[in-house]
């Protein structure tokens, strides 16, 4: 074979390990790069999980208490009724 063929022939395998090494390794960092970015965003996402249910929390006992005020008017009316009718 003649100096030239075995040139590009070298130059075409070492070009293909090369990329293949430069791949993996890109790979690498951007799967290390994805991890950390999923872990950083984990406290936030629970963070905000957190102050949802808080607010879900202080609306329910708001309901609660507006309930137990109808309840008592009512039942207030309910006895002021009786005793207008003496019964």
């Amino acid at each position: 074979m003649t100096p030239f063929i075995l040139l590009v022939f070298g130059a075409s395998i070492l070009g293909t390990f090369g990329f293949g090494i430069a791949y993996v390794g890109a790979r690498r960092r951007a799967l290390r790069a994805e991890a950390a970015l999923a872990a950083r965003s984990e406290p936030t996402q629970t963070a905000e999980l957190i102050r949802a249910i808080d607010a879900v929390a202080i609306e329910v006992e708001r309901l609660g208490e507006g309930q137990r005020y109808l309840t008592r008017v009512v039942g207030e009316k309910g006895e002021s009724a009786r005793r207008a009718s003496g019964t």
